[in-house]
């Protein structure tokens, strides 16, 4: 009879019921990781075209700036030749700088033995405060560079570790710039204390970072800055990472901020002369 089979069904559906809410726990937790998915996918495509906004902004304000200086020297004759010239340099290096910013970030995201080379960061501090002399001198900010002659080579991309000090003495410049009451001072250091490692220090004499700034300062989105999207220094926090290297920052409340860049040094090549203690600081103007 009818009654009797919906009797019997009833162990049927008993059994069942465990599989079907089963199935569909199951079901909706792989809707919410691909929910999930979508959502990480698209936060890192807006991180990356943001993380590119952010770095080719400086050398596209010195092509703007320089070619309304070009356009200005060139209604007022006689033209002055030199000038036109050293603004036109200007504007090549900042153009080659996007280039080479591009390729950096694009080599983030591919394998990190890409690209990479011995790199003289000596050189490099020296190459990037060159890059910036115009914004150094133009905010009357003194710079001062201790370079240890005898400092080791890092392996790494060269690209990627400008960027890096571009952004810490980038943000420094900036912070220097707010300030009239005080002397605007610019220390970089770089040393080989500890054995197969070498550090990189960048001190400014500006208004310093909050204490309960500092341990978040690395994070995207958290910036020391009125206007800035925070993705400068979690993109050097990244690039470091990358290198097996640390990057840590210090501050006194008033007195400017350190930050420091350690790296693992290239071994010496074999046959050559060990090292003991670091060499002697070599200081330049």
């Amino acid at each position: 009879s009818r009654e009797l089979a919906v009797v019997r069904s009833w162990p049927v559906l008993v059994a069942l019921l465990p599989e079907m809410t089963g199935l569909y726990v199951r079901l909706a937790m792989a809707v919410k990781a691909l929910q999930r998915e979508r959502a990480s996918k698209l936060m890192n495509l807006d991180v990356v075209v943001s993380t590119i906004a952010h770095e080719i902004k400086q050398p596209l304000t010195v092509i703007t700036t320089c070619t309304a200086v070009i356009e200005n020297v060139l209604r007022k004759p006689p033209v002055d030749v030199d000038d036109v010239r050293l603004n036109l340099t200007d504007i090549a290096s900042a153009s080659q700088r996007i280039g080479e910013t591009i390729d950096s970030l694009r080599g983030l995201f591919r394998n990190p033995q890409e690209g990479q080379r011995l790199v003289d960061m000596n050189e490099l501090a020296r190459e990037v405060l060159k890059a910036l002399e115009a914004e150094l001198s133009g905010n009357q900010i003194a710079v001062s560079t201790e370079l240890d002659a005898d400092l080791p080579r890092v392996l790494g991309h060269r690209g990627q570790l400008r960027e890096v000090l571009v952004n810490i003495v980038q943000n420094a410049i900036d912070e220097l710039a707010r300030f009239h009451d005080r002397a605007r001072a610019l220390r970089v250091r770089t040393t080989y204390a500890q054995r197969n490692r070498i550090s990189i220090t960048i001190e400014d004499s500006g208004g310093g970072i909050a204490e309960d700034r500092l341990p978040n300062l690395f994070t995207a989105s958290v910036t020391t800055k009125a206007r800035g999207s925070g993705l400068g220094l979690n993109l050097c926090q990244m690039i470091v990472d990358r290198h097996n290297g640390q990057l840590s920052v210090s501050s006194d409340a008033g007195k400017g901020a350190r930050f420091e860049i350690n790296l693992p040094a290239q071994p010496a090549p074999a046959g050559a002369t060990a090292r003991g203690a670091p060499g002697p600081l070599k200081a330049e103007a």
